[in-house]
């Protein structure tokens, strides 16, 4: 089996392959070889880069691990797994508010105010349990 080595280099202290099936966990800057098929796949996503460099290397299971969640639905399909809103472009980031949130932006803004506009929104959706809640001044006292 042809295996790469690839780096995690997202936020998380740490972070877990549940997506493609290799179950790899992998701890902030630390490298695995994983399947070239797998690797393809994770490349996709700026928080994994593929490490040249001389890695500890454990050794790989011979089975593939089964994954954790189920496969994207073809509507999910769309859009990554793991959105990245900081290299989403503008266009992308109002189909997303309006695909995930039902809500309309103005593609004219600013790209900064586009991505504060949807990382608001997701924090409303989290904190409302999915529910979003507009209040006006006078109903919040």
């Amino acid at each position: 089996m042809t295996t790469v080595n690839i780096k995690y280099v997202g936020k998380k202290e740490q972070e877990r392959d549940h997506l493609y099936g290799s179950g790899q966990i992998w701890n902030q800057g630390e490298s695995h070889p994983v399947a070239a098929a797998v690797a393809s796949k994770l490349l996709q996503h700026p928080e994994f880069i593929k490490d040249d460099g001389q890695a500890p290397q454990p050794s790989l299971p011979e089975e593939p691990v089964e994954p954790v969640s189920k496969p994207p639905s073809e509507e999910e399909a769309e859009f990554p797994p793991m959105v990245n809103i900081p290299t989403m472009s503008k266009a992308q980031l109002v189909e997303y508010a309006m695909r995930e949130y039902g809500v309309d932006l103005d593609p004219k803004m600013k790209a900064d105010q586009l991505r504060s506009a949807v990382n608001q929104l997701g924090e409303e959706k989290l904190h409302n349990d999915g529910v979003r809640r507009i209040q006006d001044a006078e109903t919040s006292e």
